[in-house]
Parts: C-alpha cells; sequence; structure tokens
C-alpha cells in the first residue's frame, strides 16, 4: 500500500493580533471611481475622493489593518438600473407584455422588460384580456427564463399552458428595448456608476468600513453578467435552491455525494468539469477513474465518513484523502504503476471543493501531488480558474496581503519540509509564484515540465529548472506581488529581459503598446548624460498635425502621451539596472534635457493601472537623441 497523502485546505483564518473597536460612523454619496476586491473609491461632488473597505456579498472578510486583523463585515448592498437589450443574457429570468395567439406564435417586438431575481419568482403566461380564440393575437403578461438571446430574438422556457404546449415560446427585441435589473452584490457595478448612499463604520485605526450601499448602474458596459459563476447560477436558475437529504449525483469525471441544493451541485459540476479540461489540457495527461467528492452543509445528514475528512468540514475546511497500491516489475523491482484513488472531503465552499479536486487529479493521474509548495500554489490556481479566463481573479485579502507584506523570499517559498493546511498566508505566497511561472512566457515551457516531474517522483527540483534564472525569476516576483490585483494580465506584464544593448547617440525610434507593461527598447543611457524625447505628431484625415492616440478602455477615452484628465494614458520611464528598477519618471509628449540618476536600460510603458491594461489599445511611436551640446 501507498502512504496515506492528505491534503488540507486552511480557512482564510481570522487573525485578531490586536483590539480594533468601532468609534464612529460615516455617510455620503458620489460616483464610483474605482472599485477593487475589498475595495471602492467614491469621488463626492466637489471631486475628492475617498476609498473604504467593502465585503461585496460571497466575500468573507475585509483586511482591517496590515493583514492583522481580518474580519467578517458584510455589507447591505443595493443596486439597480436600467440597461440596453442587447445585454440580455441565457439564464436571466424576464417580465415583460407580448402578444401571442393560441398556437404559440408571437407578434410585435418587446420594448421594455425587467429583469427578476430567479429564486424569487415563478414563471408564468397569462393573457391579460379574454382568452384568445384561433390564431386572434391578444396581449399576454410573461415571466420566462431566456434559454437562447440570438439575432434579437428571446428563445424563453415558459409554464406549460394552452399558448405554451411545449413550455417554448420566442419574442422578438426591438434594437431600442432596455431592462431594468437589480442586485444585492457588487459584481455589476463599473467606474462611473452613482452611489447614491452609502453608509459606514469608521474603526479606531482609522479604517473605513462601508455597511450599506447604494449603487445606480449608469455607466455604459459591454455584458450585463460578468463572472463565470453568476453565469453558471442565471443559467441553472430554473433548478431548486432549496437544500436535499444526502444523494449522488454524477458527472463525466466526478462522483458527488451531498446535501446542497440541486441548483448548486449543478453548478459546481460545471465548475468541477471545467477545471478537469483545464487540468488535462495542461499536464496532457489525466485520471482513469471518477474523483469521489463528498460536499457536506450538513454533517448530520451523512453517516460513515472518514473522521479525518468530518473534521476538517466541521472546520469548514476540505481535505483530499489519496492511497492505493504500487506494481512492481518482478524482473527488475521498480515501480511501473501506482495505483491511485484520492476522495474529497470538503464543505458547501465551492472555491474549497475545486481547491481540493486538483489534488486528486494529480494524485490519480501522476501517483503524487508534488512537493508542498508545487501541490497547494497549483490547488490555490485551480480553484480560481473559468473560461476564457486569463486576468487573475482571486480572494480581496489575497490581494491586500500580497501587496503589503513584507516581501518573502522566492527561495524560502519552494524550500523542502513544508506541511500542507499550514497557513493563507503561506498559501497566498504559493499561489503567486505558481500562477507567474505558469503564466509568464518566458518560464511556463520549462515550469510544465518541472510539474510532470516532481509528481511522478522523478529527479527534478526548482533549483534544477531555474537555477540559472533564479535571480531574474526573484525580480519578476517581486515586480508581480508589489503590482498585482484583479485583472492582471501576467502575460502582458513579463518581463522583456535584453540580452544585447546599444546606447543612445543621435537619434533613435521605438515603439510603445498600451497594453503591456514594462518594454524594453534595447537602449542603454548613462547617468549625468541629458536626452531628449519627443512623440512626433502625424496628419489626421484633413491634413491637419496632430498628437499621436492611445485608447484607454477603462474610461472609453482616448489619451495622447501626455494623458488624460485622470492621468491615464500618460507616456512614462523607468530605469533598469543589476535586477533594481529606479522610480518612474514622466515622459509625456516631449521630454527635454533629461538627466538620469544612475547608468542603465530603459524601458517605457503606457500608465494605467496594472489590472486594467488588457483593454487598452494602440501604439505610440517615440524617438529619443542624447541632447545637442
Amino acid at each position: 500500500m501507498l502512504a496515506v497523502l492528505l491534503f488540507t485546505h486552511p480557512l482564510l483564518a481570522i487573525t485578531q493580533v490586536k483590539r480594533i473597536e468601532k468609534k464612529g460612523v460615516f455617510a455620503g454619496k458620489g460616483v464610483v471611481e474605482d472599485i477593487q476586491p475589498g475595495r471602492i473609491t467614491i469621488r463626492a461632488a466637489n471631486g475628492k475622493q475617498k476609498s473604504f473597505l467593502i465585503q461585496n456579498k460571497g466575500e468573507r472578510f475585509v483586511n482591517l489593518d496590515g493583514n492583522e486583523y481580518i474580519v467578517p463585515m458584510p455589507c447591505k448592498i443595493k443596486t439597480w438600473g436600467t440597461m440596453p437589450g442587447k445585454l440580455l443574457e441565457r439564464g436571466m429570468v424576464v417580465q415583460f407584455s407580448g402578444e401571442m395567439n393560441r398556437g404559440g406564435r408571437t407578434a410585435g417586438e418587446v420594448k421594455v422588460l425587467k429583469v427578476l431575481h430567479p429564486e424569487e419568482t415563478s414563471l408564468q403566461l397569462q393573457p391579460t384580456a379574454k382568452e384568445p380564440t384561433g390564431k386572434e393575437m391578444e396581449p399576454c403578461d410573461v415571466i420566462g427564463n431566456i434559454q437562447q438571446f440570438v439575432n434579437s430574438t428571446m428563445h424563453l422556457t415558459v409554464p406549460k399552458t394552452k399558448y405554451s404546449p411545449t413550455e417554448r415560446i420566442k419574442f422578438k427585441v426591438s434594437d431600442e428595448a432596455i431592462f431594468d435589473i437589480k442586485s444585492d452584490d457588487l459584481n455589476r457595478v463599473r467606474t462611473g456608476d452613482t452611489v447614491v448612499e452609502f453608509k459606514g463604520d469608521r474603526m479606531s485605526n482609522d479604517a473605513m468600513v462601508i455597511r450599506e450601499i447604494k449603487i445606480e448602474l449608469t455607466a455604459e458596459r459591454e455584458i450585463a453578467t460578468p463572472s463565470f459563476s453568476d453565469k453558471l447560477y442565471l443559467k441553472y436558475s430554473k433548478l431548486s435552491d432549496e437544500p436535499t437529504e444526502a444523494r449522488e449525483e454524477r458527472s463525466a469525471h466526478f462522483i458527488l455525494y451531498t446535501d446542497i441544493s440541486k441548483r448548486a451541485s449543478k453548478v459546481l459540476l460545471v465548475k468541477l468539469e471545467t477545471m478537469f479540461g483545464f487540468l488535462s489540457r495542461y499536464y496532457r495527461k489525466k485520471p482513469k477513474e471518477p474523483i469521489v467528492c463528498y460536499v457536506v452543509s450538513d454533517l448530520g445528514k451523512f453517516s460513515g465518513l472518514d473522521q479525518v475528512g468530518v473534521r476538517k468540514i466541521e472546520e469548514r475546511a476540505g481535505v483530499t484523502i489519496s492511497g492505493g497500491s504500487v506494481l512492481t516489475s518482478r524482473s527488475s523491482g521498480r515501480v511501473i504503476r501506482k495505483m491511485i484513488q484520492s476522495t474529497v472531503y470538503s464543505c458547501d465552499d465551492q472555491d474549497v471543493v475545486q481547491h481540493e479536486a486538483v489534488h486528486a487529479f494529480c494524485s490519480m493521474a501522476f501517483g503524487t501531488a508534488g512537493p508542498t509548495w508545487y501541490a497547494e500554489g497549483m490547488a490555490e490556481m485551480g480553484q480560481y480558474w473559468a473560461p476564457e479566463q486569463q486576468a487573475i481573479q482571486v480572494e480581496p485579502v489575497v490581494i491586500e496581503y500580497l501587496t503589503t507584506a513584507e516581501k518573502k523570499d522566492m527561495m524560502a517559498i519552494v524550500a523542502a519540509g513544508q506541511i500542507t493546511g499550514d497557513s493563507w498566508q503561506a498559501y497566498s505566497w504559493r499561489w503567486a509564484l505558481c500562477h507567474l511561472l505558469a503564466n509568464n512566457p518566458s518560464y511556463s515551457k520549462r515550469f510544465l515540465e518541472l510539474g510532470r516531474n516532481m509528481m511522478a517522483e522523478e529527479d527534478d527540483s526548482f533549483e534544477k529548472a531555474y537555477g540559472d534564472v533564479k535571480e531574474r525569476i526573484a525580480f519578476e516576483y517581486d515586480q508581480f506581488v508589489a503590482n498585482f490585483g484583479n485583472g492582471y494580465r501576467t502575460d502582458l506584464c513579463s518581463w522583456q529581459w535584453v540580452d544585447e544593448s546599444k546606447q543612445v547617440g543621435k537619434r533613435a525610434g521605438f515603439s510603445v503598446d498600451a497594453k503591456q507593461g514594462w518594454q524594453a527598447t534595447q537602449l542603454e543611457v548613462k547617468k549625468g548624460s541629458s536626452y531628449d524625447f519627443i512623440c512626433p505628431t502625424k496628419k489626421d484625415s484633413n491634413g491637419k498635425r496632430v498628437q499621436q492616440k492611445w485608447q484607454i478602455k477603462d474610461t472609453g477615452e482616448m489619451a495622447t502621451p501626455n494623458g488624460n484628465s485622470r492621468g491615464d494614458g500618460k507616456l512614462i520611464g523607468a530605469i533598469y539596472h543589476d535586477y533594481k528598477l529606479s522610480e518612474p519618471f514622466e515622459i509625456g509628449a516631449k521630454l527635454q534635457s533629461f538627466k538620469p540618476d544612475k547608468s542603465g536600460l530603459l524601458y517605457v510603458r503606457c500608465q494605467e493601472k496594472w489590472n486594467s491594461i488588457a483593454d487598452n489599445e494602440g501604439q505610440i511611436k517615440v524617438f529619443i537623441r542624447k541632447s545637442p551640446e
């Protein structure tokens, strides 16, 4: 028998090192200037901006004091707004009036709709006047679940009636149609939305936590429902949200024993299968048997569970228990196959289930999940994976912790002798390193090979894989944890290493992409020397010379190298030397007689929030020369 392998998921444990008390209240209104996980910045009518802590629905904590005081402080959230009909989505439950006849045919176009909360709504189809006869069209009130929205047509599920014997109807939606929508979370809030009212608590350490907020969705947006999870809950809105007795459910690669609702279990299985697909494609290997998961809301509904699993469920955490047998060659005595079965035990937190399922996948596919730093870092990545999502989406407290804590030495993160389940802070450092290596094009190919080798217990290690470039990785790692946030694209922000450079002479040109982080010019500047920068103008369609521009999608504005009204889009530079980066300096459309205070390689970028550059578009041409004497 193989030794039993235990992988545990630690809670984001509530840390209370010091006493922080409520010392007052505050209130106000304004406009959303910025919204990030755990924080919202509001601009008042006088133009002043203030950042507040806020716990969104589905989040568990706010960070009151530099990672030392993490507590639940839920917020009462109300958002509402009117959106264009083109943003209607599958899974939405909509209410409207339209014309149809007894044969199920419809007429006209729907112009006004209301999106209802699925759990609080019963579908219906009811004529508003006399019962129609034959082909006569009659006004009807409809509450239906959108199954498809294509070519301006809603395909809806409705109750079975004389007018909808197949429980399906379809209505044309006007190009000018609008719909009202409301929610009790911040997931649809964008920069520019109107904060009608907010109230909160001022704490004794001056932290300001919003406890109640009302926001009208007034800004333009490209989608109504942003997250993969939200879309799944909409898609399966017709399923029950009521807990059940313990039951078995199956999908292609998972056997689920659970008492969570039918809707929640369907969403969970889709997430697990999505993650299974990612892992199978990434590792080019997968388990031969289904992964068994016990996902428990009420332990009283289950009996005979492994006691290690029971204890973790009681802690609102999870554990993966793996074991099996070894097949060896009679002639050589070498291991030829490990027969591993892994079982997941988890509370009903879907992120925890996904984390543990990564451990199970790796153990069953390779025999082990690798050393602790790799196993837990990849499992943390697994709980955040979603289709077509290259940008980071993680817990707000993880972002707050990594971007403000004292930097952890990279080699300490990969050191041997670590244990699973030690702390959420340790898991955060491991996640960050694994995410960087897996998504940075400079290191990702070797990282895949390293992971496969370590899980198969072959002779490989971090030092063997990256020993010759570990200083480069350490530099990029420090840059990453200092700048990342939800929406950050590691592939776009990877460092452009320069092996050969040249000094600036009479004139040199380069292009700067608004959609990337620091970009190498391959030019070397000298301390004390003087340099001139210029972004040349170009002719517009009328023959007039105008400044070059790039698009800052976060605001929808076009900006010159001097930046827009908020400072976004400004051309900036920095000097790199010996794994150190200088403070950025402004270049703009023109900079003369710039004298760097250190020698090194010149790097440039479009100034924009690091987690927003993926939406930018455009390039700007820049020239540099040594200033004439």
